[in-house]
């Protein structure tokens, strides 16, 4: 590994072993070292214990070789905690208010069992380092006002009554999938990188199936990106204003998925600092 800035070069376990124009490499001249892994286009850190607690889990139709897959991915940086923007997907109230849905009932959350997961969603993921819930919305009542899956779903002649997001997560990733009608819409990965006390990029990588009907899927694969994307920047202004840290506020009868998320991070929070 080389230094961008002075091109100091460093081993695998974080020691400097070249620096240019000096014979002379001073003993302090070593970096911490982390088990890393690439994959999916990204490069996965461990930075918790020296050595990974669970294997990197596995999403895959994002491997670029899959060719039954439509991919696309971005991110942003937002000043929130890793917490913060790993516990809002187990909020349903989020869905409807933030998401300016209108429709027929609340959405609903359950916690999952391990077995729930069918095996295309990946890799089982070690049962202590997993937490699963699956979030249901319900019919349209009216037109969402900031979103394109009604017109989506009317336009490739599904027409949900029921939207599913089934969430298969660890302490700083989720793979979600989404299900309209019982048929998969897409598969998304959500990670993170922590760049300070307060400010974390959130990384989105989502993958659309093929039906062999270009242009079908290439209006699926649309809508879902613009879809996936508003969705995003709604919530990004709330990230990037809310109270820094991980303050735990007043809670509701529809937040046990938050709750248990909280206690479930804060478990891997003090099994890493034990370790």
């Amino acid at each position: 590994m080389q230094c961008p800035f002075h091109h100091w070069r460093f081993d695998t376990t974080g020691a400097c072993v070249q620096i240019p124009g000096s014979p002379h490499i001073p003993a302090a001249a070593s970096r911490a070292a982390y088990p890393t892994v690439e994959r999916y286009g990204y490069v996965w850190v461990w930075y918790g214990s020296s050595e990974p607690m669970f294997p990197l889990p596995e999403l895959p139709a994002l491997d670029s070789a899959d060719k039954r897959f439509r991919r696309f991915r971005f991110a942003d940086t937002t000043a929130a905690t890793v917490r913060r923007i790993m516990e809002s997907t187990y909020d349903p109230g989020r869905l409807v208010e933030r998401h300016g849905l209108d429709v027929a009932e609340p959405p609903s959350l359950r916690m999952l069992d391990p077995q729930d997961f069918p095996p295309e969603a990946g890799s089982p993921i070690p049962t202590d380092a997993w937490l699963g819930a699956q979030l249901e919305r319900p019919q349209y009542a009216g037109r969402p006002a900031t979103s394109t899956k009604l017109l989506g779903t009317k336009l490739l002649g599904t027409n949900a009554g029921r939207v599913v997001l089934r969430v298969d997560g660890w302490p700083a990733g989720q793979r979600i999938t989404c299900y309209a009608d019982g048929v998969p819409q897409y598969r998304l990965l959500l990670a993170v990188t922590p760049v300070d006390a307060n400010r974390t990029v959130a990384h989105i990588a989502v993958a659309v199936e093929r039906t062999g009907r270009f242009w079908r899927d290439l209006l699926h694969f649309l809508v879902n990106r613009v879809e996936v994307n508003v969705a995003s920047n709604q919530i990004l202004p709330i990230f990037d204003t809310i109270r820094p840290g991980d303050h735990d506020g007043i809670c509701v009868d529809g937040d046990h998925g938050v709750l248990t998320f909280r206690a479930y991070y804060q478990s891997w929070v003090d099994r890493v600092a034990a370790s």
